[in-house]
């Protein structure tokens, strides 16, 4: 990874704005990301997290900036060199090798080929001839792309889905890769649906709702956010029991055979208005929230106006 001068902030992204006929898709969305941190940016469908990153880029004509370790990604000599970016699965001459495909982009960008092979072995893809792009799977695509984003060695990674299309080894590859960059100094913003791979990588995280940034906030306080942690819980009285959860404010995360998985309530407040009620309660115990969980709850803040934005990851 090429040096850069001591920052305070990796990424900061100020006051990030974009309209579309006259519909506001991203509403004043600001974030800092100190160096060295994985930071997951999480949010429904139409959240707007590429739009978010395409606006970082100056891909879109909104309002507002970002700076990588000080600059605009305009003003950068040597983009490449600074940011590593993944946004859409690679395109590229169907009958070029992954070696050819890599040597027009390193010289688009002025980089050495040098940096071709070792970024092809980082993401497991092969450096001899091998197939050609045009007979990839989308998860050697989705390698290739992010091969390609580590062409400049760069101290920042930028991250649209790059799981997606991945295997389970492929995911697991991508993990053990994206951490040793972090274990290097690399700053990596991703966006992912993979909540469950993303619990293993990320710091922090950054949720965005109705193109607003509802949190920011550690890995580990969003999995208690709000909810202080996940109730299991059982009765003899299924239905009565979902009424009472309801009244009491608590959401429900998932039943299975008849088993409660509840967020935002205290064991206690339960077991007390349960006796009051005279519901049989068969099983009450305070469990961690799953990333899926946790992310629900969040979402389910926010739309009640609940959630505040949380601001512990910096």
């Amino acid at each position: 990874m090429s040096s850069t001068a001591a920052v305070r902030y990796a990424i900061e992204a100020q006051h990030l704005s974009w309209q579309r006929d006259g519909r506001m898709i991203l509403d004043d969305v600001s974030f800092a990301i100190p160096p060295g941190r994985i930071v997951a940016l999480l949010g429904q469908n139409g959240a707007g997290k590429t739009t978010t990153l395409r606006l970082m880029l100056s891909l879109d004509n909104g309002s507002g900036k970002t700076l990588f370790n000080g600059k605009r990604y305009q003003e950068l000599r040597y983009p490449a060199r600074t940011v590593g970016v993944m946004l859409d699965t690679v395109y590229a001459y169907p009958k070029h090798t992954a070696c050819r495909h890599l040597a027009v982009i390193a010289a688009g960008a002025g980089l050495p080929t040098e940096t071709i092979a070792p970024a092809l072995d980082s993401v497991g893809l092969s450096t001899s001839r091998g197939p050609r792009v045009g007979d990839f799977s989308l998860g050697m695509r989705q390698r290739l792309s992010l091969a390609a984003a580590l062409l400049g060695e760069p101290r920042i990674l930028v991250l649209d889905e790059p799981g997606n299309g991945l295997d389970p080894f492929g995911r697991e590859h991508l993990s053990g890769l994206l951490l040793e960059l972090t274990g290097r100094g690399c700053t990596i913003l991703l966006s992912s649906h993979d909540l469950d791979t993303t619990a293993g990588l990320a710091d922090d995280i950054l949720l965005l709702d109705g193109g607003k940034l509802r949190v920011q906030t550690t890995l580990k306080e969003f999995l208690t956010l709000g909810a202080g942690g996940v109730l299991r819980v059982r009765s003899d009285d299924p239905a009565h029991l979902a009424q009472l959860i309801e009244r009491l404010g608590g959401v429900v995360l998932s039943v299975t055979r008849g088993r409660y998985r509840v967020s935002g309530l205290r064991a206690e407040t339960l077991a007390r208005s349960a006796q009051r009620e005279k519901l049989l309660v068969t099983e009450l115990f305070e469990d961690e929230a799953r990333p899926d969980e946790a992310f629900r709850a969040a979402l389910k803040q926010t739309t009640d106006g609940t959630a505040s934005t949380v601001s512990g990851a910096s």
